[in-house]
């Protein structure tokens, strides 16, 4: 996809360069990728980052007397 393209789908999914951004997914991967495509639009000014260890290193962080994640 060139550069217009990434850029128009961006902005038709609401992602402003004018805000922060922080990518995640389940183990990081997919959050770089993103990433990638947030820079190759142009996005260089937006505050944007990686939280690259994503819901799987949240959830091993997370204590059980919290109760943030609900087993069904």
């Amino acid at each position: 996809m060139d550069r217009e393209k990434l850029k128009l789908y961006l902005d038709s999914q609401n992602i402003s360069p004018d805000k922060s951004i922080i990518s995640s997914c389940g183990t990081g991967v997919t959050a770089c990728i993103i990433d990638a495509a947030l820079i190759e639009a142009g996005y260089t000014g937006s505050s944007h980052r990686v939280y690259d260890g994503s819901w799987t290193e949240w959830a091993q962080r997370v204590k059980p007397e919290e109760n943030l994640i609900k087993k069904k």
